[in-house]
Order: C-alpha cells, then sequence, then structure tokens
C-alpha cells in the first residue's frame, strides 16, 4: 500500500525527492525519542519508503514525516496535559501524525499486532478514537483523501 501511495502523489506531481525513505538508523531514532521498543511491520515499510514525505504532502498543514515524528508525541503530552486532562495518553503510543498541534493520530506498540489500528485524538476531548481497523487502511484512506482533492 505504500508504495502504491508513494506513486500515486507522484504521479500527480508531487517530486519525487519528497518522498525519501528513512534509514534504519532514523528509524531506531524516532523509536528511541518516542521511547518505544517496536514498531509494526507495516509503519517500518511506510518509513522505509517514504518516512521522509510521506502523508504530509496530502494536506497542507500537517505533520507526519520523519523530522516531526521526533517530537509530535512530546507535542501531544503537553496538549494532553494542558486541554484534556480527563484524558489519559497511553505510554505505548506511537504518534506519527499532527494537524497543528489539535488533532493527532497515533497508534499501540505493546502487542505484536503489525497492522494496529490507527487513534485519532483531538485536544478538548476525553477520549481517542480509531479512525482506522489498521495502519494499511488508514493509507488507503489518505490515498482516496488525495485522489478527491485532485478532482
Amino acid at each position: 500500500m505504500t508504495q502504491k501511495l508513494k506513486e500515486a502523489l507522484i504521479n500527480e506531481g508531487r517530486p519525487p525527492e519528497l518522498f525519501k525513505g528513512c534509514t534504519n538508523e532514523e528509524i531506531q531514532q524516532v523509536m528511541k525519542v518516542q521511547n518505544v521498543k517496536r514498531l509494526p511491520s507495516t509503519f517500518v515499510e511506510y518509513l522505509q519508503i517514504m518516512g521522509h514525505g510521506g502523508i504530509a504532502e496530502i494536506l497542507l498543514g500537517d505533520s507526519a514525516d520523519f523530522n516531526s515524528m521526533l517530537y509530535l508525541k512530546e507535542s501531544l503530552i503537553d496538549q494532553v496535559e494542558s486541554y484534556s486532562p480527563n484524558f489519559t495518553l497511553p505510554n505505548n503510543v506511537f504518534v506519527f501524525f499532527g494537524h497543528q498541534d489539535v488533532e493527532f493520530r497515533y497508534f499501540l506498540t505493546d502487542n505484536s499486532d503489525d497492522d494496529p489500528p490507527v487513534f485519532m485524538h483531538i485536544i478538548d476531548d476525553d477520549d481517542a478514537k480509531v479512525v482506522a481497523q489498521s495502519f494499511t487502511e488508514y493509507l488507503e484512506t489518505m490515498l482516496n483523501l488525495f485522489r478527491k482533492l485532485k478532482r
């Protein structure tokens, strides 16, 4: 699915250099910063194919590339403490997407699921919602959104 998304974005005119993949060292770095022991294989593939651009190239104002992932978890923690005091963020989350510091998407990493559900937390909410049953489904949704926006 990741390769299909990358090809669709490039075919629609996005420069190929925006979709550089992450190295194994960069993947280890982002895992360390977000304090997770493992990442699902579907997400590792995503990082390896297009981690330096990725879904951040679909909508303006989104943070979803490697550099953003270095601070997204800390940003979500800060926002939850300030604006969502009744929401408890699990320790084992990996935050891969942020939209203007008010909407975050993440998955859980304390299991062996290689294609985990994707959760969304919006600041001021007291819970998180499942927005996709798997990371693959999430990428498919983003690809469909991109195609709709291109019409």
